[in-house]
């Protein structure tokens, strides 16, 4: 399950810098929540999709590109949770998923 979640964190990742939401849709849980840590704001994914949607239609689609050295993957007990922690080469938090697999892997929650 491991190659496999990392291929699915890639996948979707590469999905996201690219504004592919059809793909993006295969990765993320249906009750997906991304939240700004800075805002406090929490988005859905509805929400998130139409953002993008929005962005590329208006020819502005240019995520930000975080500059991550660590990864750490921490799996519950049954291998069907991922907390993925990517960090700077200092150790500060930059971004953290949760993955859960039913039937595939699906990103649950963001914190960026």
């Amino acid at each position: 399950m491991t190659y496999s979640l990392e291929q699915s964190h890639d996948t979707w990742m590469n999905a996201y810098y690219l504004g592919k939401i059809d793909i993006l849709k295969k990765y993320e849980h249906p009750h997906l929540k991304v939240l700004f840590r800075d805002s406090g704001i929490i988005e859905t994914q509805l929400d998130r999709y139409e953002r993008i949607r929005h962005a590329i239609q208006n020819g502005v689609w240019k995520p930000k590109k975080y500059d991550i050295d660590i990864e750490e993957f921490e799996y519950n007990e049954q291998n069907t949770r991922c907390k993925i922690s990517m960090k700077s080469a200092n150790g500060r938090l930059i971004l953290e998923e949760l993955w859960t697999f039913e039937a595939s892997w699906k990103i649950l929650a963001l914190n960026v």
